[in-house]
């Protein structure tokens, strides 16, 4: 097995392993102070260790102006109205059932990537979602035996729901925030040396960048631009065709 791939898995069991206790873990904030300083001194915590990881390894965390407000709705979804209904509904049901019913978020995921972005459904996503959700109903089998949503369940049922939906639409921000059109080989003193393969105006040397940190994406068919493949023949070094096998 490849080193990347071992390090994919582990990375991914460390994933499983966080938020597979983060609904225990949060019945130990409850009850001493309101839910909202608990939420405070988590993300506080959070925030502070991810600051002096990227001072450590040198990681740029500035964004524009331009990419605020989207930033900001992303928190507010993720970590501030998820969190306080997750929170909430967890001191009326149990944590088992916050995390059957929080599987939901794969289903709002998917319904509203279909609203806000035109995502087809993949069968693929829609069946490893339902086994997900099984695989769940499985596990905390004995907290969900015999437990009825009435009175205070309902209410906790409801909230933790919410707070599902919330978190879904932070991950439609997540998705417009991460949809960013890279420059690449382009810096102060290296300007890219792309030779002059462009018939439509296209250009991507850095002093296309506008003065807001942004660059207009090509928006044509296919790559987006169109190539001026006479001088590309004309430069050609090397020629190789690929088989089918």
């Amino acid at each position: 097995m490849a080193r990347c791939d071992v390090t994919n898995i582990l990375l991914y069991a460390l994933v499983v392993l966080i938020w597979g206790s983060t609904w225990i873990a949060i019945t130990f904030q409850l009850g001493e102070v309101p839910t909202a300083w608990s939420l405070v001194y988590r993300f506080a915590l959070a925030c502070a260790a991810l600051f002096a990881w990227a001072l450590i390894r040198r990681i740029p965390v500035g964004i524009t102006l331009r990419q605020h407000p989207m930033v900001a709705l992303q928190g507010i979804f993720m970590f501030c109205i998820n969190y306080a209904l997750i929170y909430q509904g967890t001191q009326y049901v149990t944590s088992g059932l916050v995390a059957v019913l929080f599987t939901a978020l794969m289903f709002f995921n998917l319904i509203n990537e279909r609203l806000f972005f035109g995502t087809p459904f993949s069968p693929r996503v829609v069946t490893a979602a339902l086994m997900g959700f099984t695989g769940l109903v499985l596990v905390f089998w004995p907290e969900l035996d015999g437990l009825g949503l009435g009175g205070d369940s309902l209410t906790g049922a409801l909230l933790v729901l919410g707070g599902a939906l919330s978190a879904s639409f932070g991950n439609m921000a997540a998705i417009r925030n991460t949809n960013w059109y890279e420059l690449a080989l382009v810096g102060p003193d290296c300007p890219n040396a792309v030779p002059p393969v462009y018939t439509c105006g296209y250009s991507d040397q850095l002093e296309d960048v506008g003065a807001d940190g942004t660059y207009p994406v090509p928006t044509g068919p296919g790559l987006g631009v169109t190539y001026d493949w006479d001088f590309i023949a004309e430069n050609r070094t090397g020629h190789h065709v690929f088989e089918e096998r």
